[in-house]
C-alpha cells in the first residue's frame, strides 16, 4: 500500500515538477531573506547562548517542509473528497480504510524527508548555521516528528470541514500558529508568562524544545519522544475511523 501511493506521488510530481522544485528552492532563500536577516538585527541577546542562526534553523526547515506537505494532504483528503473523485473508489476497494491512511501518513512522511534533505541543504549554503553532522543527524527524526503531529492536524481538518472557505480560513490560522506559536521563529520566553506556559506544553511546543535540547546540550528527553510517536499512531487511528465514516456516508 505505502508503495502504491509514493509511486502516485511520483507521477503526481512528475506532472508538477517545475513548480515543486521551485517553491522548494525559492521558498529557502524567501524565508531566510524576510525572517531570518531581519531577525538577527532584532535580536541582541541570543537564547541558549548560541548564535541566532543556529537557533533558528531547525525552525526554518520545518516552516519549508511544512509548506511542502500541506499541499498532499489537501489534495486527496479536501479537493478530491469534496468533489467525490476519492471516496467512491475507496468505498470499493477491498482494503481496510484505517490501514490506508496510516500507509498513506507514512508516505507522506518519507515524502517529505526527500524535501527535508533538500531543504537543510540549501539552508545550510545561504545561513552558513556552523552545525555539525551529528547535529543534522539529530534534528531529522525530531522534524520527522512535528511534520507528522502536523499532518495528523491537518488530515482531521481536512476531513471534518467540507466548506472551502472555512477550511481556507482554519488552514491560515493553523499556519501561523505553527509558524509563531510553536517556538519556530520566537522562543516562547518571548511571550507573556502565562501564554508562554501554554505553548511551550502543547506537542508542537514540547517537540521543538527537545529538538533544541538535544543539539544544543545533548539532553534527549525520551518521555517527550516517546509520547509523540504514540499521539501521532493513536491520532491517526482515530482519523482512519473519522475516514472510514466519511468513505461509507
Amino acid at each position: 500500500m505505502i508503495k502504491a501511493i509514493l509511486t502516485r506521488r511520483v507521477w503526481i510530481i512528475k506532472n508538477r515538477l517545475f513548480s515543486t522544485l521551485g517553491l522548494l528552492f525559492l521558498l529557502p532563500v524567501f524565508l531566510h531573506t524576510i525572517i531570518n536577516l531581519p531577525l538577527k538585527r532584532m535580536v541582541v541577546n541570543p537564547l541558549w547562548n548560541i548564535s541566532h542562526e543556529q537557533w533558528i534553523f531547525p525552525g526554518l526547515v520545518i516552516i519549508v517542509a511544512f509548506v511542502m506537505m500541506m499541499p498532499i494532504i489537501y489534495r486527496d483528503f479536501f479537493d478530491l473528497r469534496l468533489h467525490k473523485k476519492l471516496l467512491p473508489s475507496l468505498a470499493l476497494a477491498p482494503i481496510s480504510k484505517t490501514k490506508f491512511l496510516y500507509s498513506f501518513l507514512v508516505a507522506v512522511i518519507i515524502e517529505s524527508a526527500v524535501y527535508i534533505v533538500v531543504i537543510i541543504w540549501i539552508f545550510s549554503l545561504i545561513m552558513f548555521p556552523q552545525l555539525s553532522v551529528l547535529n543534522y543527524l539529530i534534528m531529522f527524526p525530531f522534524i520527522l516528528l512535528f511534520i507528522g503531529i502536523g499532518a495528523n492536524i491537518f488530515v482531521t481538518l481536512s476531513l471534518l470541514i467540507d466548506r472551502t472557505t472555512l477550511f481556507s480560513i482554519l488552514m491560515l490560522t493553523f499556519f501561523i500558529f505553527i509558524i509563531f506559536g510553536s517556538g519556530l521563529i520566537v522562543e516562547f520566553e518571548f511571550f507573556p508568562a502565562l501564554i508562554g506556559d501554554i505553548l511551550r506544553y502543547l506537542p508542537t511546543g514540547q517537540i521543538m524544545q527537545s529538538l533544541r535540547m538535544a543539539i544544543f546540550s545533548s539532553t534527549y528527553n525520551w518521555p517527550i519522544i516517546g509520547l509523540s510517536i504514540l499521539s501521532i499512531i493513536v491520532w491517526a487511528y482515530i482519523n482512519g475511523i473519522l475516514f472510514a465514516k466519511k468513505v461509507y456516508k
